[in-house]
């Protein structure tokens, strides 16, 4: 049995895209369960959902909402073997659903599968795919971990735990080391999974609306939570992006003390000389001056993120309020076959 748990908020504009190609790709599967739900909507996404035969949860005004919170909930209301996450601004390739299982019920140490993200200019027409140009045995690529759209085996979440809903992100990555240091495989099939729509992601301004909505502080959040577990190392080498550039802050730091108490200028401006070049090369590495602009400012709010995160006490996930109301639900679908 298959579970579909699609997390959307404001997104009338593509849910029924969404929801129509979800319901093309598990026709075929008996059972399947397909979950919406929604983060206060204040347009009409539920209105359009509630035409499809789908459950619709609904979280309560006032409610705790955080970038994990829908998925940790979508695996405590669903009961299939293998659970479909998706975001409201997709759309699910052909054929996809069909690859992944056939690779989960082969090689049982698989526990996630994902595929190629699409991305598509938000105002774009459905992607209407020609299905003889898609492999029929797409090759298996191993990955450290995924994010946004995947397949989780309910066996393995069962037994090493699901998404931490109070994460401010870094969910997927933190669960997907957690599946590796267990002896499980994440992969992702070369080939289309979702088409994505959505404005460029590659704006600093992007970046700053996601400080904004405290969308780094889940690195720091991951490293506290994980002091002294089997976890810790793994992520910290991983994941730990915003470390780095403190421990060159530091070391401008104590360049700049030892030049105020020596009282010359050297120390500090050998530190600052070296920053400088690292700079330059990076640009030319990169061959723009923007991407490195912009990577600078990346790793400037991770390090940040990185920092306010690691001051927030951890809580344990079955602690979380779930504030959410059962809108509409429906029976599981049946093969059309049966």
């Amino acid at each position: 049995m298959i579970s579909v748990i699609m997390i959307c908020r404001n997104q009338s504009w593509n849910i029924a895209r969404l929801i129509e190609s979800v319901l093309q790709e598990t026709a075929g599967f008996p059972n399947t369960q397909i979950t919406l739900l929604d983060s206060l909507s204040t347009d009409s996404t539920v209105e359009i959902a509630r035409r499809y035969p789908i459950n619709i949860l609904r979280f309560l005004p006032g409610a705790r909402l955080t970038p994990n919170i829908g998925r940790y909930i979508g695996h405590s209301v669903s009961q299939g073997d293998y659970l479909l996450f998706l975001d409201g601004d997709m759309q699910l390739s052909r054929g996809w659903v069909e690859q992944a299982l056939a690779v989960f019920a082969a090689q049982p140490q698989v526990a996630v599968i994902t595929g190629a993200t699409v991305d598509v200019p938000k105002n774009s027409d459905t992607v209407v795919e020609d299905e003889s140009l898609l492999p029929t045995d797409p090759a298996q690529i191993p990955l450290p971990f995924i994010g946004g759209a995947g397949m989780y085996r309910r066996a393995v979440l069962d037994k090493i735990g699901t998404f931490n809903p109070w994460l401010k992100s870094e969910g997927e990555p933190e669960l997907c080391i957690r599946i590796r240091q267990k002896g499980y495989q994440v992969i992702m099939l070369d080939r289309p999974m979702v088409y994505h729509f959505s404005d460029p992601t590659d704006k600093i301004s992007t970046m700053i609306g996601r400080w904004r909505r405290r969308l780094y502080m889940g690195f720091g959040q991951n490293l506290r939570n994980k002091l002294g577990t089997e976890y810790f190392w793994p992520y910290f080498w991983e994941r730990g992006y915003g470390c780095a550039p403190l421990l060159v802050l530091a070391l401008g730091a104590a360049t700049f003390a030892t030049s105020l108490i020596t009282r010359q200028a050297g120390w500090f401006l050998a530190w600052l000389g070296l920053v400088i070049l690292v700079l330059i090369a990076d640009a030319l590495r990169k061959k723009s001056l923007y991407r490195m602009v912009y990577s600078l400012v990346q790793r400037t709010l991770v390090t940040a993120g990185t920092v306010r995160g690691f001051f927030i006490t951890p809580q344990r996930p079955e602690d979380f309020p779930m504030q959410y109301e059962v809108i509409q639900q429906a029976s599981p679908t049946a093969d059309k076959d049966s």
